[in-house]
């Protein structure tokens, strides 16, 4: 089912209420809902929600706004939402945002980010959101360079099985970088990737398309309550092609954690995993001399932390040519490929020592035979890709992961879709 034109004239009804008038060419706006049309978007990313309960629930938050019986129960008042004028709106939105009904607090939060998002996004770089000027954003800088992509993906277009020595889930920081050790031990490999390939000339800077492009589920994935995103990349090269490069070595204190907890004495604690450390750090290029002088805000915060007493340091990257010039687009992908990410180091290594690498891979389930791992089956578009292993890799970052386990029956209680 598809949003109605009464869910969207619902929904700039609550943008008027939520957003502020923000002045432009001419007069400031009494209706940014209309202004802005915000709810001409709204469709498209209804439809990118990753799952169809959050669609329908969408929906139903919409048509109960609509109804006078859906605002008694929201708000506390038999009226429409749609009927009250502006201070009312805001007062029935302060009432639902207070609600002792989670459903009502989630619904409320769903429909802020979904109008902020709206808001301060654009796919046409050349019409810029009115927003970008009150905020002093300049958008991207240009279009994105042409650069070739130099890692060859397999083609899969019909149900195929491979064999191999190990297939890694994942190509991010824990994927990409097992790949390139593996395969630099002789290892026959297998990557499956649940996201596309992007390089350079892909990165086009805007928002929208980045988080439609690069990020699990378009960066709408939240947790139960609606209160937080749960961002997490989903490309080859994983989180490390759309983090900030921040990338400090594991903390003591957590490696005795983790010794502790999973009950193996000095394996994390031991010199074998910080000489591991060390390697990756080397592999990422890690460094401290990044030539970033840090931003306004960085600078109070740092006036704080040393006035406290507090310690403060230059933060270790892995980057090699960042500049000034073309920092601040992290998020969206490196340009000028100063980002050491895991796909231009560790996965271009396993690429050219032969690894196969398959994007668009969507790994259902862990095939095991009497207590062993024996490969897994993935979607890739309409087509099942098998693939048996040797040894199966798991990296499918912290919200994939468990799910995937779940779904093969692995270690835990509960479901999964």
């Amino acid at each position: 089912m598809t949003l109605t034109p009464a869910h969207l004239r619902t929904f700039d009804l609550m943008v008027d209420t939520i957003l502020p008038a923000v002045p432009g060419d001419g007069p400031a706006w009494t209706t940014p809902g209309a202004d802005l049309r915000l709810s001409a978007g709204l469709s498209d990313v209804y439809e990118a929600l990753p799952h169809e309960r959050d669609r329908k629930d969408l929906r139903l938050f919409l048509g109960l706004l609509d109804s006078a019986a859906g605002g008694l129960v929201l708000f506390g008042r038999a009226a429409k939402f749609t009927n009250l004028a502006p201070d009312e709106r805001a007062a029935a939105l302060l009432a639902m945002k207070g609600s002792r009904l989670e459903i009502v607090r989630k619904g409320v939060r769903a429909l802020k980010t979904l109008a902020a998002f709206l808001w301060v996004t654009t796919d046409d770089p050349g019409r810029p959101p009115r927003a970008w000027a009150a905020m002093g954003y300049p958008g991207p800088g240009g279009p994105a360079p042409a650069t070739p992509k130099t890692i060859v993906t397999e083609v899969v277009d019909r149900d195929t099985t491979i064999e191999c020595d190990a297939v890694v889930i994942g190509s991010g920081a824990g994927g990409g970088i097992a790949a390139g050790v593996l395969t630099g031990a002789g290892l026959d490999v297998t990557v499956l990737e649940r996201g596309g390939y992007r390089n350079e000339a892909d990165f086009t800077h805007l928002e929208s398309d980045a988080y439609a492009s690069m990020y699990l589920d378009g960066g709408l994935n939240s947790t139960t309550d609606g209160g937080i995103l749960m961002l997490a990349g989903s490309t080859l090269g994983g989180g490390t092609v759309i983090n900030y490069t921040t990338s400090f070595a594991t903390p003591d204190s957590v490696r005795e954690e983790w010794d502790r907890v999973a009950g193996f004495p000095e394996v994390f604690t031991g010199d074998g995993f910080g000489e591991s450390l060390t390697a990756v750090q080397e592999g990422l290029g890690v460094n401290e001399n990044n030539g970033i002088p840090p931003s306004a805000r960085d600078q109070i915060m740092e006036k704080g932390l040393r006035n406290l007493g507090w310690h403060v340091d230059e933060q270790p990257r892995n980057v090699d040519g960042c500049i000034e010039e073309d920092c601040g687009y992290c998020t969206m992908g490196c340009r000028i490929g100063a980002k050491r990410s895991t796909l231009v180091t560790y996965l271009q290594d396993a690429a050219e020592r032969g690894a196969r690498m398959v994007v668009d891979a969507d790994v259902r389930l862990i095939h095991t035979d009497q207590g062993r791992v024996t490969g897994v089956v993935a979607r890739v578009g309409d087509h099942t890709l098998t693939v048996r292993a040797r040894a199966v890799v798991l990296a499918a970052g912290a919200l994939n992961t468990p799910a995937l386990l779940l779904r093969s029956g692995l270690g835990g209680r509960g479901t999964v879709e």
